[in-house]
């Protein structure tokens, strides 16, 4: 997170009203910093704050190595190159 808002974190703890959503909340103290404008989508919040990130937990690191090692030793095929079960009145003739 920049640090202006790292700097103001106990600003925004103390006007935090938890019975308001909070995602508004953080666009609107974003807004008025002057950073991060993400409107009130959670994805693009978490794509700002990733991007935004000195640098990644090495958890994060070893996470998507090992989703990348399991892709690449379990290919994706494409359902046309599977061998699907023929059950009667629910699998349709191949064409």
């Amino acid at each position: 997170m920049p640090e202006r808002i790292v700097a103001v974190k106990q600003t925004f703890l103390t006007a935090f009203d938890i019975n308001t959503p909070w995602l508004r909340q953080i666009a609107e103290f974003c807004h008025a910093s002057g950073d991060m404008n993400f409107g009130t989508s959670e994805l693009k919040l978490a794509e700002l704050l990733a991007l935004s990130s000195p640098t990644l937990p090495s958890s994060f690191i070893d996470l998507a190595n090992l989703i990348a090692e399991t892709r690449q030793k379990n290919a994706f095929k494409h359902c046309d190159k599977t061998k699907r079960p023929k059950i009667s009145g629910i699998t349709r003739p191949n064409i």
